[in-house]
Parts: C-alpha cells; structure tokens; sequence
C-alpha cells in the first residue's frame, strides 16, 4: 500500500530580521528575493495566504509570525518519492520544512525512524550549498548579518548544514475506519470527532479538504515550538558554562545583558504568539487550539520563563560574588597602605627619638628606643599582614 505522508522538520537558516525595522512582510520579500536570485539551485516564491481582515481567508498574526517566502528546489525533481519539498522561512534563523513523500508500506515506529532519515538525508544533500551561500550575501537592514545574532547560541555549522531539528509526519485519510487502524501508529484515540489527530510526533488528518487550514496551522505552532526548544537549549548552555565566569567581569556582564535581551524579548513573542492565535479564523484557529493543547506550547513557555528567572538569579549571585570579591581586595589593598602610612609615621618618630635628648621626659615611644630600627621595621610590617588578613577575613564573615 502506498500513500502521501506529510513531513514537518523545522531547520536553521542562516536569515534573521531586526524585527524593530520591519516595516512590512513585503519589505523582508523584497530582501530575500534578491538575494536567491542570484543563487542557482533554490526558487523564491510569495506566501500565497492572506493578512490582515477582509475574510475568513485571512489572519490577523504579528509579522514576526508570518513567513517571509517559500524556497523551493528544481534539482529535488530528481527524487522519485519527494511529491512537495518546500521551506517557509521565517525569522530567528528558523525555517520549516513542509515534504509530501511518498511511502510504500506499512506505518509502524520503524518506518517512522526510516522516513526521519530520508528526510534528513535529503536536507543534508539539497540545502547546505544553498544555505552557505545565502549566508555569504551581502546583508541590508533589517537582515542581519549573522555575526549579529545574540538570541540564540547558532554556530555557522548549525545554521547552515540544513540538518532538522525534529521531524513530524502527518496522514490524511479518507474514513473513519482507517483511522481506528491507524490508533497504534498515533498513540491516542482516534475515535473523536476532532479533525486532527495529534499524536506522539505523529498527527491523522481526517478532512483533505481541511488541508490548507491544518497545514497552516501546524507551521505556525511548530514555529514558536522551535523557538521555544532552541531558546531552552541556549538557557541551559548558558548555564553549564556560568562557572566558568567567576572570575571574569567582562563576560559575566555580556551573560547578563544577551540573557536580558533573551528574557524580554521571549515575553514579547510569547504576547505576539497569543495576539497570532487571537488573530486566526476559521477552522485554523481550531486546529491551533488542538495543537497548541496537545503539545502543551503555553505551559512549555512557562517552564521556559521559570528557567530563564533561575538563569538570571545564578548570573546575579556571580556577578555580586565577583564584585563582593572585588570590594574585599580593594579593602585589603586601602587597609595595608594605610598600615603602611603607619610604619613611615612610625619610622619617622624612631628617627626623632634617636635624634633628640629628651631624658627628662618618659612616654609611650620611648619604648622604640629599645629595638634596633630593623626590628621596629620588621614588627610593622608583620603588624600590617596582621591587620590585612584580619580585615580579609572580617569582610567574608560580614558575608
């Protein structure tokens, strides 16, 4: 038996806009497509949706959730089962992947690790030639130069080896029945009236006619999904390497400020997301609410956020750990050259007592006149350590 499975695979690319500079969709087109077209191997085409009001047909979503254009791959025509291999591109180096491949045979978990690897192989042999040399374009604002990202740790490699970050497949059926043969495969039930099915990386389409709206749904949430998991990957990065920091102020103050910038600027997306979903008609909105419940996006936000609040709570008890060492070197260095005043003032009188006839009086620094200079000189200056290590030790218990 063979049917059309659809793939779903969000990958990097090397194409990040200055969301702040954007002033249309059109505009960030516009950029794209003069730089695939001087570029052999990849077609640019428009998203063939609408924005905006005026019908059902349209949404109403933030541009930073609308994708900029469709690239396609004439030389992917060489793959017999590839029917669909097209990449909406999006913002934050993130572009998904849509395929409709062509599958003989029975669905199983093994078939589904077969089908993650021809897809794989597929993106690792059409897109990195491509994505390398997008990469070396020239860049005009409000694309960035990809020296400039500073939301998420991408490597050059990363960005553009074209490798998928996950792959979903999805089914579309023509009944009922089929559906209930396809409950193993899934995971859920497949018995409710909903008319997708979300499953464990697998999903059941039970309307073709549903397509285009599930089909639009789906890159939309697997979009913020992909933001989501590749914000949670920098976080704990970060956080792996935040003991080396200790001892180095510089970094630990460009740590703060791109996990600031991460922290507000995943609070604006995440209203921007809400605002996308508010914003979608018809069926799609449906779908979205399907899968944002199934794949659990708000509450996978939220763990986001709480990580990022105890990221930035080890970041501040470093930073103050580094500027309290910093006050109790400065302390110390103030305590010993003050001791030091004192061993010159010190000094100063020895050598006026040992200059002066002043037998007829007694007092508290004649007793210097009992030791040599050297011996005066030397019970100063273990006094001074004396004090210094005092005050060190003073300031960690004031700690």
């Amino acid at each position: 038996m063979s049917r059309a499975i659809d793939i779903y695979a969000p990958i990097h690319v090397p194409i990040n806009w200055k969301s702040e500079s954007v002033d249309n969709s059109n505009q960030r087109y516009q950029i794209l497509k003069s730089i695939c077209n001087v570029i052999p191997g990849v077609k640019i085409s428009r998203v063939p949706w609408e924005f905006g009001y005026g019908s059902t047909l349209h949404d109403n979503i933030p541009i930073v959730y609308q994708p900029v254009a469709i690239l396609t791959f004439p030389n992917i025509n060489n793959e017999n089962d590839i029917l669909v291999f097209e990449v909406y591109v999006y913002d934050h180096a993130i572009a998904i992947l849509h395929a409709k491949i062509l599958f003989h045979g029975q669905l199983s978990a093994e078939n589904d690790l077969w089908l993650t690897e021809r897809i794989v192989r597929l993106c690792e042999k059409y897109l990195p030639d491509i994505l390398i040399k997008i990469q070396d374009q020239p860049t005009q604002e409000p694309l960035l130069n990809t020296k400039k990202y500073n939301f998420f740790d991408v490597s050059k490699k990363r960005l553009t080896s074209g490798t998928p970050i996950w792959v979903s497949r999805m089914v579309t059926i023509q009944n009922l029945e089929e559906a209930q043969k396809l409950a193993s495969w899934v995971k859920v039930p497949t018995n409710s009236e909903i008319p997708l099915i979300i499953g464990q990386g697998n999903y059941i389409l039970k309307n073709d006619e549903l397509f285009e709206c599930a089909n639009r749904s789906i890159l939309l949430a697997q979009y913020f999904s992909t933001i989501l998991h590749l914000t949670e990957e920098s976080i704990i990065s970060q956080m792996k390497n935040a003991n080396k920091l200790v001892n180095n102020e510089k970094s630990i103050n460009k740590y703060l400020e791109k996990q600031q910038y991460r922290q507000d600027h995943l609070s604006l997306l995440g209203i921007l997301y809400d605002s996308a979903i508010t914003g979608t008609q018809g069926d799609r909105r449906s779908f979205l609410d399907t899968l944002n419940r199934q794949w659990q996006i708000h509450r996978n936000f939220e763990r986001v956020q709480k990580l990022m609040k105890i990221n930035q709570s080890r970041l501040d008890r470093i930073k103050s750990a580094l500027e309290i060492k910093n006050r109790r070197i400065i302390r110390s260095l103030l305590i010993f050259l003050a001791s030091v005043s004192v061993i010159s003032l010190l000094i100063d009188i020895w050598s006026f007592i040992k200059t002066e006839d002043h037998s007829a009086t007694l007092g508290l620094f004649d007793i210097l006149t009992l030791f040599s200079s050297e011996t005066s000189i030397t019970i100063a200056t273990i006094a001074v350590l004396l004090f210094s290590y005092l005050a060190s030790k003073s300031h960690d218990i004031q700690r």
